[in-house]
């Protein structure tokens, strides 16, 4: 059902937008992206894609057993609480602080993990006995004697 161009060349602006495959375009910069056959042209720019905000508070809002994260490189993470509750599981940019509250304790996962710099209540975690050939790092905070 498509509609016919106006005289301008430019469909009305109650018309769907299609491509040239004649399906229905939402993002009209996918509709500018085809053969250049769509009924409707725009100009305004296709907004960002909503960037997921990271599950993470403020420094002064965390308890005390909150886990924090400095990313010195881009890394992975994922880190768990007691309850199973996954509080990050993501690339994480080089950068980036996490501060995360949860149950303790943490389970952690981490790749690139000497990029990583981990603390917990107030202290700095050393796991670096706990980081492999491959550079992951697996272990729980509070860490086990």
């Amino acid at each position: 059902a498509e509609s016919a161009p106006s005289p301008t060349g430019v469909a009305p602006a109650d018309a769907p937008i299609t491509t040239d495959a004649g399906t229905l375009a939402t993002d009209p910069a996918a509709a500018s992206a085809g053969s250049g056959n769509t009924a409707v042209e725009t100009s305004a720019p296709a907004a960002p894609a909503a960037v997921p905000e990271a599950t993470t508070s403020t420094p002064a809002a965390a308890g005390a057993n909150a886990l924090r994260l400095n990313f010195v490189s881009i890394s992975w993470a994922r880190i768990e609480d007691a309850d199973r509750k996954v509080l990050l599981n993501r690339v994480v940019q080089a950068g980036e602080r996490q501060v995360l509250d949860g149950n303790p304790p943490y389970s952690v996962f981490l790749g690139n993990a000497p990029g990583v710099e981990v603390e917990y209540q107030g202290k700095a975690v050393d796991f670096k006995d706990k980081i492999r050939d491959t550079a992951t790092a697996r272990f729980t905070v509070p860490l086990s004697p």
